[in-house]
């Protein structure tokens, strides 16, 4: 009796490998591969009414919907290589497409309706209430999209969910990318435990926006303080905003004991894209939920994302800020040895100031050009006291592109006001360049050694139209 169900066994196996090896293989951008794991599949594809269970491994057209809300399914698709990849997937029903490049799309569909947000009659409430999501674990070119913002894979396990929030991305495992559909956002690559909740409004709200974004991520840092080894968490706060000129920008964090503190950060010069930004970084200080919100002339940018933390995190600090150009301009212009050159900004709160970044790339000319951060106190308008200089940056040919790290020492403490921040280069002229957008009367500059360091005050002023790639990195009390 037994040899006779080993038989079967054998035999059903032998079928199974059977209808396998005749269905076909996805085709590149046309079909995938869907095939049940566990538990209740559905599948409707194009142009039809009906779901259907999945019994068997079946090929399908792109723009199928496949429900995985009670199963799990195996998604395989082409490469361009002649290959295959493939993913498991689970907790919602997603529509699949596929690019020419081979990159594979699933949005999420299903779930909740939007009206569950709805607390009450009066507004919608803060919610993390849950709409719709789905699970992955893949390898390969796969992007899980909801509604605000999506996932890129990179060999990982990770989750997409909608919310009434916004659309959470976490790392569970691995590594992922992620961006707001529109790409106005997007987060450094996250590792596991770490997650980016976004939120956008393509027709903004008027009058303060006519486009936003806005996105909290939370980060995982594991160091060592006083000798030990301690995990710290951290939230980073981001907007982008098409908004009018000088537009009063307000973050608010209340905090899960529910202390509330709405503290004013600077919006960056317009991206390429012309949305103008504002980053801000903040270790936790206890644990629970941190209801976010920025506010533009102080109007909400909707209802609060709510980011949660673990625990506290073991460090004292204030909240990090940028103020100036974070983002790379579209020219650039080889640096003048014994030459300084200052934009101004405006600081709205008081602030520590450690550190200046220059965005800075090579001429392909041959040498050694040095270069120090700068920052003048403004008088009627103009440069006018020095306030601080950095080290000294030596930089080569073979230094490429990118970001230079100048060190404030001592740390700047500055109030709230205008400042012209910049830079004075000297060593041997034209080997560095740095990136700039062109803006009518935006540059001062002035002929200056390098050797006795810069002016104090500024000196004669001649004008310039680059807005640089450049900007202080500062803290504010929490």
């Amino acid at each position: 009796m037994l040899g006779a169900f080993v038989v079967a066994l054998a035999l059903a196996s032998a079928s199974a490998s059977a209808v396998a090896a005749n269905q076909p293989a996805p085709v590149l951008g046309r079909t995938v591969a869907v095939e049940r794991v566990s538990g209740t599949v559905l599948v409707r594809v194009p142009r039809s009414s009906i779901a259907v269970p999945l019994m068997a491994r079946r090929v399908v057209p792109v723009g199928s919907t496949i429900d995985t809300t009670r199963g799990k399914v195996q998604l395989t698709t082409a490469t361009t290589r002649g290959g295959t990849q493939s993913g498991l997937f689970n907790g919602g029903g997603f529509v699949v497409t596929q690019k020419r490049s081979a990159l594979t799309d699933l949005t999420l569909a299903g779930g909740q309706r939007p009206t569950r947000c709805l607390a009450s009659s009066a507004a919608a409430q803060v919610s993390p209430a849950v709409l719709r999501l789905l699970h992955g674990h893949a390898h390969g070119e796969f992007t899980t999209r909801g509604t605000y913002g999506s996932a890129a894979v990179r060999g990982t396990d990770w989750t997409t969910t909608d919310r009434c929030d916004g659309t959470l991305l976490t790392d569970n495992g691995g590594k992922i990318d992620t961006t707001t559909n529109n790409g106005a956002v997007s987060s450094p690559t996250l590792s596991s435990g770490e997650t980016s909740i976004y939120r956008c409004a393509t027709g903004g709200l008027a009058p303060v926006s006519t486009s936003y974004c806005v996105a909290v991520e939370g980060f995982v840092q594991h160091t060592v303080l006083d000798g030990r080894s301690v995990t710290l968490y951290k939230y980073v706060a981001a907007l982008a905003t098409k908004s009018p000129p000088n537009e009063p920008t307000e973050l608010c964090i209340t905090t899960p004991s529910g202390q509330t503190t709405c503290t004013q950060y600077p919006l960056a010069p317009p991206d390429p894209a012309d949305y103008m930004s504002s980053t801000v970084g903040c270790y936790t200080t206890e644990a629970g939920d941190y209801q976010i919100t920025y506010r533009l002339g102080g109007v909400a940018l909707g209802t609060p994302l709510i980011y949660h933390s673990p625990a506290a995190s073991p460090v004292s600090q204030g909240c990090e800020a940028w103020l100036g150009k974070p983002d790379p301009g579209d020219m650039t212009a080889a640096l003048s040895a014994n030459t300084k050159q200052v934009n101004r900004y405006a600081l709205p709160t008081p602030a520590q100031v450690g550190f200046e970044d220059v965005l800075l790339g090579a001429t392909g000319q041959a040498g050694t050009e040095l270069v120090r951060g700068v920052v003048y106190g403004d008088t009627g308008g103009a440069p006018g006291p020095l306030l601080g200089t950095t080290n000294t940056f030596v930089y080569t040919r073979g230094d490429g592109s990118g970001m230079a790290t100048l060190s404030f020492n001592p740390n700047l403490q500055l109030p709230a006001g205008d400042y012209w921040i910049g830079l004075i280069a000297g060593g041997q002229t034209d080997v560095a360049k740095i990136s700039y957008d062109p803006e009518p009367g935006v540059l001062d500059s002035d002929a200056n050694p390098f050797s006795p360091g810069p002016a104090n005050p500024f000196g004669p002023i001649s004008s310039g139209n680059e807005l640089m790639s450049l900007y202080l990195d500062y803290l504010v009390a929490q």
